[in-house]
């Protein structure tokens, strides 16, 4: 009877040791451990996941925790040894521990920055950031000093608005404010020669446009429009813009048209003369144009400072970590909950990559 007692007993607690030991390895207890050794890698610049710059260098920043005995930090751009310290290049702060800062060079995109620190016992720990090394221009037009009734109140206000915007952003932006055709025409190409240089164009425009026979064209304000066949020679076509952002083989377009006001000099023609609003387009290839309406409706102008359309994308543009097409996403369900339903903006995308505007 002892003996089988005995082992009764010694059944029991290797039972007990068993289960606890379950326990604080399925996480019910978790087992404290000291990781003051374990090595940290704080960045400090870039601060997110990523970084957009308009710059072909980056001033990386980061910290390492000072009870990690580090003995080598190497630091890669794209897979590719930029730099390796040792401790002798250390710079040790009491209470951010060791300090690193180093220009590190930028090559056009994405670049992926890792920086790896190795301690005395071999262990290692990595950490990784993007950084986007992205040059973006904008051609930005506002036109509202139409003659007579066909004045609008707000173009001007909302490409000034939307300049700060770009700007702030690091954009390059040509501007034009109550373009004549000579004019509108003359930027429109200077725009398209600057293209080239550029990995992201941007054309903005805000006043009256219209679309006849298919094609959506910009009205200068000097356009004489008696009747629909005047539409071609005094007028712009959006395919001119198109055609520019097509020609550059620039990687990312974004074409905004606020453009789709009711058009007072259809009202002269007759009835069936031309359709309200723009007509859809398709997007070239890497781009997005984006309606302050729906195809064949018109939106409003606008009863602030700017116009509804514009005054919903100028919040979203300033938002950090949102794709570029969930801005317009949002900007879409703000205006048709604002206009109780009447103006839903409208998207036509084929871009091939993601892109941030901050």
């Amino acid at each position: 009877m002892k003996k089988s007692g005995i082992l009764i007993l010694g059944l029991i607690v290797c039972f007990t040791s068993w289960s606890y030991s379950q326990q604080f390895s399925s996480g019910k207890h978790p087992v404290k451990v000291n990781n003051k050794n374990a090595i940290e890698i704080k960045v400090i610049e870039p601060s997110g996941a990523y970084d957009i710059v308009q710059k072909n260098s980056y001033n990386l920043k980061y910290n390492i925790n000072e009870g990690a005995k580090i003995t080598r930090v190497k630091v890669f751009i794209n897979d590719s040894l930029f730099v390796e310290s040792t401790s002798k290049d250390f710079k040790k702060d009491k209470v951010k521990g060791y300090e690193f800062e180093q220009k590190i060079p930028l090559l056009r995109g994405e670049n992926i920055v890792k920086i790896t620190a190795t301690d005395q016992d071999q262990k290692e720990n990595t950490v990784s950031k993007a950084i986007t090394f992205q040059k973006r221009l904008a051609l930005i037009i506002g036109n509202a000093q139409y003659p007579e009734n066909l004045a609008l109140a707000n173009p001007v206000n909302d490409a000034r608005a939307i300049d700060q915007s770009l700007k702030s952003m690091g954009f390059d932006v040509i501007k034009i404010e109550n373009a004549d055709q000579k004019s509108l025409k003359k930027t429109i190409d200077q725009f398209g020669n600057s293209l080239p240089d550029y990995d992201v164009g941007l054309f903005y425009y805000a006043g009256h446009g219209i679309q006849f026979n298919g094609e959506n064209y910009l009205i200068p304000i000097d356009a004489q429009l008696a009747s629909k066949e005047d539409v071609e020679y005094d007028c712009v076509a959006v395919g001119r813009v198109l055609a520019k952002m097509e020609f550059a083989r620039t990687k990312t377009n974004i074409i905004i048209l606020d453009a789709c006001r009711d058009n007072p000099f259809e009202r002269s023609w007759s009835r069936s003369a031309a359709s309200k609003g723009l007509a859809f387009m398709d997007a070239p290839s890497g781009s997005l144009i984006a309606y302050a309406t729906s195809p064949g409706r018109t939106a409003a102008d606008g009863k602030g400072a700017n116009g509804l359309y514009t005054e919903v994308l100028l919040k979203y543009l300033q938002q950090p970590g949102l794709q570029l097409e969930q801005v317009f996403k949002a900007v879409r369900k703000d205006v048709e909950k604002k206009s109780n339903g009447q103006q839903v903006p409208w998207e036509s995308t084929s871009l091939k990559g993601n892109f941030f505007f901050k």
